[in-house]
């Protein structure tokens, strides 16, 4: 066995290696988000104001997305996914922040299009045909479920509560 010596050794080199890869993935999530808020302030500096769009009849029309603001929803949307695959969408500073952005349309689509929702393509180690189906079969169930799981998590923070479909969520959670 270890002395108490080695034991406290031990710890305290665990708790400080997985301490720096929290701080390292905080501090990614904020750069991530800073260089965020830092396009939409550029882009808000350097845009004109645009003359409400009409159709020929002359009744207004909504305008379409700039390109700026597809991209900064694709931004946005990469910003939620990486939260979420670093766990800490739920850390309250984050989850707000998530709240705001998934609450617009064209980050919801951005989400709802880029984020993965097939498993991965077959290991080198499983090379059989059984192996490969099983994988691909117990991944397709694991991936469909957490991405649905994603999406009720995002929609409650955003102030909707809409359960996924084929779920078994309990309707005193929204």
């Amino acid at each position: 066995m270890f002395t108490s010596a080695e034991a406290l050794t031990i710890f305290g080199a665990t708790y400080a290696a997985l301490y720096a890869r929290f701080a390292s993935q905080w501090g990614y999530i904020a750069n991530l988000y800073n260089q965020i808020k830092q396009s939409e302030v550029d882009a808000a500096g350097s845009a004109q104001a645009a003359a409400p769009a009409t159709s020929i009849s002359g009744t207004a029309v909504s305008p379409s997305p700039s390109d700026a603001a597809l991209v900064l929803a694709q931004w946005k949307a990469g910003f939620i996914e990486d939260a979420l695959a670093l766990h800490m969408a739920s850390k309250p500073s984050i989850a707000g922040v998530i709240g705001a952005w998934f609450k617009d349309q064209y980050v919801k689509d951005a989400f709802m299009n880029s984020t993965r929702r097939t498993p991965p393509r077959r290991s080198r180690r499983c090379r059989s045909s059984w192996c490969s189906r099983e994988l691909r079969s117990s991944l397709m169930k694991r991936s469909v479920a957490s991405f649905r799981w994603a999406v009720f998590f995002l929609t409650s923070i955003a102030g909707g509560c809409e359960t996924p479909s084929n779920s078994r969520a309990p309707p005193s959670q929204c």
